[in-house]
């Protein structure tokens, strides 16, 4: 399966085969999808899929800043070590962002199964916060169905 037919696939068993052939279908992941399977109509499993999943080619990461000097860097969890300064903490600064407004949000999407409503403010949010990752605002800001195991709403609050 290429990029392009993932993202225009319409057939969930299609889908299903790849990810289990790339290992992607495990653990939280595929509880997420087994819950949301018995509540979705067959038409839409092919998009909750990607609400769960995403873009595999193109897996998104929160971008972090050094806690000292403020300088972009890598992730916390890959060893992070600022050159500048020495600093080895870093933080992200869109959960940061109006005293943890985009966490919050995300909790309450979450836990209220409030995707409807929540999903386009929190893409206003994360846009104010300086977020410019397109492929996380169109998914906030989307139609398709959110489910529990969002590959966006996950991200933000380190469910992994």
């Amino acid at each position: 399966m290429t990029e392009h037919e993932w993202l225009s696939c319409l057939n969930p068993e299609i889908m299903l085969a790849y990810l289990i052939g790339q290992g992607l279908l495990v653990g939280r992941k595929r509880e997420c999808w087994l819950a949301a399977k018995g509540d979705s109509v067959p038409e839409q499993r092919s998009c909750v899929l990607r609400d769960i999943f995403g873009n595999p080619w193109r897996p998104a990461v929160l971008s972090y800043r050094c806690r000292e000097c403020g300088i972009p860097c890598g992730t916390p969890a890959a060893g992070y070590y600022c050159v500048k300064c020495g600093c080895d903490e870093a933080f992200c600064p869109w959960l940061r962002w109006n005293h943890g407004t985009i966490p919050a949000l995300a909790r309450t999407a979450y836990e209220e199964h409030a995707f409807e409503e929540v999903m386009p403010i929190l893409a206003d949010a994360l846009e104010d916060a300086g977020c410019a990752n397109l492929d996380i605002l169109r998914h906030c800001r989307g139609d398709a169905p959110h489910v529990r195991g969002c590959w966006v709403l996950d991200l933000l609050l380190g469910k992994g």
